[in-house]
């Protein structure tokens, strides 16, 4: 799988590494501070995208409600990074020393599990989940990236799939797709869009 992975990485690291951030954070472990800026005295810093410590491998064993997609995959094995700002959409530290610590975090809240999702991020600054539908997949296993308004839904939906389809608003076809749209600013996802149940609310 990792070598089938590395034509994905390739493109998900022209598209970060374009990325003009921002990438300033702090506490910025020394693994990731940008040597070129030395940081100010209040503790911030200038941080960089580093080689990922993630192994391929060790995702297979992670507890997790489905398979992860090839380009989440292949995102997450690329590079370590602090938390990853787009304004309205963050996606969570990865640093060297424990790269997962702050996804297993996510992953820790199975509420959505049983309906096939697996949070990735947050959105709107105020935890609403950015999530893989693990239930559907392309031909290239593949799933689409969803958001869920937490203050929309109703608490009894999270675990029924049939009950919280209408709360989920499609961001992107596949997590590649997405962060395509994060790094070069596509209309279609500032402002967050709404779901269908969200929608249906307003007229």
């Amino acid at each position: 799988m990792s070598d089938s992975l590395e034509p994905v990485r390739d493109r998900i690291r022209r598209l970060l590494d374009a990325w003009p951030g921002p990438k300033l954070a702090p506490g910025v472990p020394v693994s990731l501070r940008d040597p070129n800026e030395p940081g100010d005295l209040n503790g911030w810093a200038s941080w960089r995208f580093v080689p990922s410590t993630v192994d391929v491998d060790a995702l297979l064993r992670e507890p997790l409600p489905g398979v992860l997609p090839p380009s989440y995959v292949a995102f997450l094995t690329t590079y370590a990074c602090l938390d990853i700002d787009f304004g309205d959409y963050t996606l969570p530290a990865m640093p060297p020393e424990a790269p997962l610590a702050h996804l297993r975090q996510l992953w820790a809240d199975t509420s959505m599990h049983t309906a096939g999702y697996l949070a990735i991020g947050s959105a709107r600054r105020c935890g609403d989940p950015i999530c893989l539908d693990l239930r559907r997949r392309d031909e290239r296993g593949e799933t689409p990236v969803v958001l869920f308004n937490h203050d929309f839904v109703p608490r009894a939906a999270w675990a029924r799939r049939g009950v919280l389809l209408p709360f989920a608003a499609e961001l992107a076809p596949t997590f590649e797709a997405l962060l395509r749209g994060l790094t070069e600013d596509d209309p279609h996802l500032f402002p967050p869009p709404l779901s269908l149940a969200e929608k249906r609310r307003m007229t």
